[in-house]
């Protein structure tokens, strides 16, 4: 089956949580995360959700 009409037909479960984007360095040298002066970090974004009465956290 075409992967898109699956992923319409299969349900998948939801999950109940907060996103937010973050800033981070990737720490390469020469990387413009890395300068001294006015550095421009790298946006990532992250999933926070409860499960089982523990908090989980999901980068990307």
């Amino acid at each position: 089956m075409w992967q898109g009409i699956q992923r319409l037909v299969t349900p998948r479960p939801v999950i109940a949580g907060k996103v937010r984007t973050l800033m981070s360095s990737c720490g390469k040298s020469g990387c413009k995360c890395m300068k001294k002066t006015n550095p421009e970090k790298h946006p990532y974004h992250q999933l926070s959700y409860t499960h089982n009465k523990k908090t989980q956290t999901l980068k990307k």
